[in-house]
């Protein structure tokens, strides 16, 4: 019971630091917007401007619902109840595309993802999973 007590606390702590990594960015670009807006920048009002970073800040939104997915899948699968949606797709380049999601991050840490892969990896696979 103790040990099971330990692997709930420690998946606790976890789920709440990777739950935090990208809820951290959200805010920030929200606080970036109106801060912003509050204080009059001309470029602020403009579509030019505004477009990219809303198109950010849903980028960002959007990884924060796939991982909550993610965390419900695992709920689903202890319950018997996960049902995968296979369809073929190359693997390399849904990891190329999910990498690209990401550049702006890189760019920003100063950082350099590269991968190592095949040209092709083609299977039947879960596009979310």
């Amino acid at each position: 019971m103790k040990r099971t007590l330990e692997q709930h606390d420690e998946f606790l702590s976890t789920l709440g630091h990777e739950l935090r990594n990208p809820l951290s960015p959200i805010y920030m670009q929200a606080q970036y917007l109106l801060d912003a807006v509050r204080q009059g920048q001309p470029k602020a009002l403009t579509r030019e401007w505004l477009s990219p970073q809303l198109e950010a800040f849903c980028g960002r939104l959007q990884r924060f619902l796939e991982m909550l997915n993610r965390v419900m899948d695992i709920s689903r699968m202890r319950a018997g109840r996960l049902s995968l949606e296979l369809e073929e797709l190359d693997l390399v380049a849904l990891v190329r595309e999910v990498s690209q999601s990401f550049e702006r991050e890189l760019a920003a840490a100063r950082s350099e993802l590269r991968i190592d892969a095949p040209a092709q990896q083609r299977g039947i696979w879960d596009r979310l999973r």
